[in-house]
């Protein structure tokens, strides 16, 4: 279904984990806490979250 989708879009390197860390920078950049973004991506460990908000962190602070 991803690639039938992507391929419409000429969209490239789609896959479930590339929409996951997107859901979970995008809720990071609107100001969710991070233990409500680890509950939504279902991490075991926030510590697995973290590498998500921070990533999405150096997006935001090049100022």
């Amino acid at each position: 279904m991803l690639t039938k989708y992507a391929d419409l879009t000429n969209m490239e390197n789609v896959t479930p984990h590339r929409f996951r860390h997107s859901f979970c920078k995008n809720l990071d950049n609107a100001g969710t806490p991070i233990e409500i973004i680890r509950r939504f991506a279902r991490h075991e460990s926030i510590q697995t979250t973290v590498i998500y908000v921070d990533a999405s962190r150096e997006g935001r602070c090049r100022h």
